[in-house]
């Protein structure tokens, strides 16, 4: 590593950045042959960067990791997250069971890799009745489900579940 102008480090190992970024027509900061790129490591004032760490969003970028998601669709995996066999269920409203309302709730929410949902999460998409839905966010925590993965290893999923309530007939 080489100091240039006390703000500045310059990494050789960039050059793997600055030939797939000439690839792509785009030009590195010092347009040099070396293709060395020039990372901050102060503000204008003087004042650290909080948070930043530029060596490894060098290295995210060269690994090409910054762009995974970290919660994925269903169409993005291979097993996606479902309900767990026995897992609690929502309890019919007494109020609405007694007046014979039957509904439904479409909830979003994600799935952890632990077979738990993230509460912080949830989103009711649709509601036929708000006693329904207050339902469904109460017994989400204490639901279990089967992650989804991905070549084997498991992954948060962004589920959207429906929630029916009727009399069986």
């Amino acid at each position: 590593m080489k100091i240039i102008n006390a703000g500045h480090v310059v990494l050789g190992a960039c050059a793997v950045i600055g030939a797939a970024d000439a690839a792509n027509g785009q030009r590195t900061p010092c347009d040099s042959p070396c293709r060395f790129i020039l990372l901050p490591l102060i503000t204008p004032n003087d004042q650290p960067v909080p948070n930043s760490n530029p060596l490894k969003e060098l290295q995210e970028k060269i690994q090409g990791q910054a762009q995974q998601p970290t919660v994925y669709f269903e169409y993005q995996v291979e097993k996606p997250a479902r309900q767990a066999p026995g897992s609690v269920a929502p309890h019919y409203p007494d109020s609405l069971k007694v007046a014979k309302v039957e509904g439904e709730v479409v909830a979003a929410f994600v799935v952890d890799t632990t077979s738990l949902a993230d509460t912080t999460t949830l989103k009711i998409l649709k509601s036929t009745h708000h006693l329904f839905s207050a339902a469904v966010r109460d017994a989400l925590p204490r639901m279990r489900f089967i992650p989804a993965e991905i070549r084997g290893v498991k992954v948060k999923q962004l589920v959207q579940q429906p929630f029916v309530f009727n009399f069986a007939k």
